[in-house]
């Protein structure tokens, strides 16, 4: 059960709560206080595990899980699958812009039409950004590519990222992580 001090979470942060909950140890199921619809239905006086999570908490653990605090020379997205809503918002942040360093946005194959119809692809590409489909950075061959320093905004992939043949992690907010030109 956890309590989030800021009650304005969009579905993208519950999936990432979640995939960092499950591979970072045997988290099955949780609720959020006021969010997931299960919660009214929870005996709180009971539950076995209480957790409130702050602003302050989720910086530590950026702090934590990052190994490295350079720039990233490639940063990827997406892990779990960026959503729609995600990608539009990435979107909006590298339009009309140059990225210095890589960008790779992992999605699904419908989401990335999704995201072409809409737009967002164009954008993303224009400012030298990728799209790739039904793949992830933790089965990509990353080590084999030359790239040192991994940039995620994903807490499960900062988990993983590090056992991948010496690569460091910087993770962080996707707008701290893109260098424009």
């Amino acid at each position: 059960y956890f309590k989030l001090q800021d009650q304005k979470v969009k579905n993208e942060n519950l999936k990432a709560l979640g995939a960092a909950l499950a591979s970072s140890g045997a988290v099955a199921l949780y609720q959020v206080e006021n969010i997931t619809p299960e919660y009214k239905n929870m005996d709180i006086e009971n539950a076995e595990e209480t957790i409130t999570i702050t602003k302050e908490d989720i910086e530590d653990t950026k702090a934590k899980l990052s190994t490295s605090n350079e720039v990233p020379d490639l940063v990827c997205l997406g892990c779990p699958h960026a959503s729609l809503e995600e990608i539009k918002d990435l979107a909006a942040i590298v339009e009309g812009k140059k990225i210095r360093n890589e960008l790779w946005i992992c999605t699904s194959v419908n989401i990335k039409a999704a995201a072409e119809r809409m737009g967002y692809l164009k954008a993303i590409e224009e400012a030298g950004g990728h799209i790739v489909c039904d793949t992830c950075m933790v089965v990509a061959p990353i080590e084999d590519l030359g790239y040192k320093v991994i940039g995620v905004n994903s807490a499960k992939a900062a988990n993983y990222v590090p056992n991948m043949g010496g690569i460091d992690v910087v993770y962080d907010e996707a707008e701290n992580l893109i260098q424009f030109e």
